[in-house]
């Protein structure tokens, strides 16, 4: 984008009144209001496999490719499956 390129003339009070809008919005880091999904996530994967359980149930494992399909209409199969949405 050129335009960011140009040289913006910022008055001081423009600069004085942003300075005061992010002061007015700063609060303190408390990490307690935030929840990690992915280390949780994570934890309770690792937790699986350490209990001999599987990683994954079955309804997020992925497909297994068919190898013996020919794979030179995937895009007439990618073309079909647009369609049908």
């Amino acid at each position: 984008f050129p335009v960011l390129d140009q040289k913006v003339d910022v008055k001081p009070a423009e600069l004085k009144m942003a300075s005061q809008v992010v002061d007015s919005m700063t609060d303190d880091f408390n990490p307690d209001r935030y929840h990690d999904d992915y280390q949780e996530q994570l934890h309770e994967l690792i937790q699986a496999k350490l209990e001999g359980g599987e990683a994954f149930t079955t309804e997020e494992q992925p497909q297994e490719l068919d190898e013996t399909e020919d794979v030179s209409d995937l895009l007439a199969k990618l073309e079909a499956s647009v369609k049908a949405r």
